[in-house]
């Protein structure tokens, strides 16, 4: 992948995230219910601010992403491995 791609890959990957997140918890307050416009204006704000950080911080987010991919895929073989030495 190129550098550009991921550029902006991860910050809207993340920007999306965060979204959805408020989209599923602002309609449990009456307030954001009732108040469309400011829920709107809500969702354009934090949405922005948290492209802007992530863009800021991509490349820690990129490589925290492997590092969990990696500790997942070690985590589980010494699980594999345990169980095995148990028995």
């Amino acid at each position: 992948m190129s550098g550009e791609f991921l550029d902006m890959a991860i910050p809207s990957i993340v920007t999306g995230i965060g979204v959805w997140l408020l989209t599923m918890l602002l309609p449990r307050f009456h307030f954001f219910v009732v108040h469309t416009t400011t829920t709107k204006l809500i969702y354009v704000g934090c949405g922005f601010a948290i492209f802007v950080m992530s863009y800021a911080y991509r490349k820690l987010i990129a490589v925290l992403g492997v590092i969990a991919f990696f500790g997942l895929i070690l985590f589980c073989v010494g699980m594999a491995f345990l169980e095995w030495a148990i028995k």
